[in-house]
């Protein structure tokens, strides 16, 4: 399984930051009603959030989402993303460059 997974060097915290902006990406990017396929990528992509957030062990993320992550993370933590002042921005902004 190692192959089919990307490990993430963050915190537990920076975990669930991490989590927090992929959930609210996914709330603006596949919002609930969508076509069958949005649908199936949100409930992924939630779950993945979920278990970056309950997680204590290194953070992972699936191979073929972590575009997908680097998106949320990039959107979120941008110049015109809703935690653009976070002061872990540029920290987490790194972490998405390890996908």
């Amino acid at each position: 399984m190692a192959g089919r997974v990307v490990t993430l060097d963050c915190s537990p915290e920076q975990a669930v930051q991490l989590a927090e902006a992929l959930r609210t990406y996914v709330e603006a990017a596949y919002p609930p009603g969508g076509s069958p396929c949005a649908q199936v990528a949100r409930e992924t992509l939630l779950d993945t959030a979920r278990q970056l957030a309950a997680d204590d062990g290194p953070a992972t993320i699936p191979r073929r989402q972590r575009h997908l992550v680097r998106a949320a993370i990039a959107w979120y933590y941008g110049p015109d993303g809703p935690a653009s002042h976070h002061p872990e921005g540029r920290i987490l902004m790194e972490l998405g460059g390890q996908l």
